[in-house]
């Protein structure tokens, strides 16, 4: 079975939400950095690049909201 962008941009999304155990809609700036590197097999580079546009709140937390943004907007999480 052939993966899709839209199964891993799906994926990504589970696994955003998986992580956020306390529903608040937000993940940790670490745990992002591991779901970019695990879920979308992406660099070092890539990973940081996103960071850096994913305001990251001064507790370290990126809301569900501005992850979605980046992945439809600012930075594609899927190849092309």
């Amino acid at each position: 079975m052939t993966v899709t962008p839209r199964d891993k941009d799906k994926a990504l999304v589970e696994a955003f939400k998986s992580m956020d155990k306390d529903e608040t809609g937000t993940i940790t700036e670490l745990e992002l950095r591991h779901l970019l590197v695990d879920e979308a097999d992406m660099t070092a580079l890539e990973v940081e690049e996103i960071i850096t546009k994913a305001q990251v709140s001064s507790s370290k937390e990126i809301s569900f909201a501005t992850f979605v943004e980046l992945a439809v907007t600012d930075y594609p999480l899927t190849p092309q």
